[in-house]
């Protein structure tokens, strides 16, 4: 759904007051359109203020945004330049210029009702994770992910055998469509530093059983002994508090890794 105002906002109380006004329809439309699920909303406004004061209030308001399914907000600023800032996950937005209008109507990503059904269940999609650990290593929030980490997706297949995914295109399709019929074991990341550190992420899998010797023992040097109690009943139940824990843990690995390189 699209929300657009054609005024020219001058001052960060206005822009404050339409960015309310943008969320309070979303959600009308929400609330009358029960059965339809609007995941990929966007807000198109025109500014003549500072960008900055602009972003704080995008940012002081993402968790509203986020909860109304906003994914883009358009600003054409004074110069005809074109700022679009995409809310991605967990309060990540990126932020990119452009000299064109841009079209009518985007698409979402194939991503976006995956990413809104984990937010129901109150988690993430599991898929955005390798991106967020990007996100807190970066130096630098423009930075291509590529360019910080190498990525190798690891899962138990259907044999029950390891298997480790590499190619960045096959692991976005993977991603992207939720390919992954049994169970992502663990992402296996490699900072781009100067000791070109390894990390391995732990995802809260569903392992069938029985599952194969040399798979469980390699992810188990790999990720540590605590991955045998996936192998109790085969089943892990609280997802949700596994995923938060992993990811509290490796920001806390990633800023004292920060702070020794400094």
């Amino acid at each position: 759904m699209r929300f657009k105002n054609d005024n020219l906002f001058t001052s960060s109380a206005e822009f404050s007051s339409v960015i309310n006004g943008a969320l309070l329809e979303f959600e009308c439309f929400k609330s009358e359109f029960k059965t339809i699920q609007f995941v990929a909303n966007r807000i198109e406004l025109s500014i003549d203020f500072s960008v900055s004061d602009a972003e704080n209030i995008i940012l002081e308001n993402e968790k509203r945004l986020e909860e109304a399914g906003v994914k883009d907000i358009i600003l054409v600023i004074a110069s005809s330049e074109v700022l679009r800032f995409c809310l991605e996950i967990e309060g990540l937005i990126s932020k990119e210029s452009s000299s064109t209008v841009i079209p009518e109507f985007v698409a979402p990503d194939r991503r976006d009702l995956k990413r809104y059904v984990a937010r129901l269940n109150r988690t993430t999609y599991i898929y955005d994770f390798p991106r967020l650990f990007c996100h807190v290593v970066a130096l630098d929030v423009s930075q291509n992910p590529g360019e910080i980490m190498e990525l190798q997706e690891l899962h138990i297949d259907e044999n029950y055998q390891l298997q480790m995914i590499s190619d960045s295109e096959e692991l976005e399709r993977r991603a992207a469509h939720g390919l992954n019929t049994c169970s992502v074991v663990a992402w296996l990341v490699k900072l781009k530093t100067e000791n070109d550190r390894e990390f391995v992420r732990r995802s809260a899998p569903i392992l069938p059983k029985p599952t194969n010797s040399e798979a469980v023992e390699w992810v188990k040097q790999k990720v540590g002994d605590d991955l045998r109690k996936y192998f109790n009943d085969g089943f892990y139940g609280d997802v949700t508090q596994e995923i938060q824990e992993s990811r509290r843990r490796f920001e806390k690995e990633c800023a004292t890794w920060h702070h020794k390189s400094q």
